[in-house]
């Protein structure tokens, strides 16, 4: 048959399929009495059948190297279906959504612009050759720090702060951007909550 199930069929099939596991399940839960009974009532001759499969086995066994297995005790049960091994593919799914977890987070911080990545400094930070104020820089990296981590009232404080120290350290792109930023976002959350 090619194509799709209807509905019908396929709850069919389930259905099928489920009374074959009840009838794996029955027939494993059995003693060799029992099953022998069975086989016997539906008019399986016993004896015979165990003889050609004795026979079968004892010219494969050479052929494939392995020896017969002595049957098991009788009253025991022995589950004969085996369970795939699932944890590899449990670890490989669950690595690959950590993955795409982190690269969709990662996206989305780049386009909201949580992301403050500050450069390595410029040699000069007030572009008059003369060395940046080391207080005014201070302030900055920390006012950077305070945005990378939400805080972004506290990001402008500092900010402030520094440009009192270094008006023209207050105007590099960096010092800039992340202002504008700390802005919208603080803009952001008094408008939105």
């Amino acid at each position: 048959m090619t194509g799709k199930l209807t509905p019908t069929e396929t709850l069919r099939a389930i259905l099928d399929q489920a009374r074959v596991y009840d009838i794996e399940e029955e027939t494993a839960s059995m003693t060799d009495e029992a099953r022998e009974r069975d086989l016997a009532s539906a008019g399986v001759d016993v004896d015979a059948a165990r003889k050609k499969l004795d026979a079968i086995r004892a010219r494969l066994a050479p052929k494939l190297e392995v020896t017969p297995k002595p049957a098991a005790p009788p009253g025991k049960v022995v589950d004969i279906r085996t369970r795939p091994k699932w944890a590899p593919s449990r670890a490989f799914v669950g690595f690959s959504a950590f993955v795409a977890f982190a690269a969709c987070m990662g996206l989305f911080m780049d386009a909201t612009g949580l992301i403050v990545i500050r450069p390595t400094p410029h040699p000069t930070a007030t572009g008059t050759g003369a060395p940046p104020n080391a207080e005014a820089e201070e302030l900055r990296s920390r006012a950077y720090r305070a945005c990378a981590g939400g805080h972004y009232k506290e990001c402008i404080e500092l900010f402030d702060r520094a440009k009192t120290l270094d008006s023209t350290g207050d105007q590099d792109v960096d010092v800039v951007s992340a202002r504008d930023n700390a802005l919208r976002f603080m803009k952001m959350s008094n408008d939105g909550g």
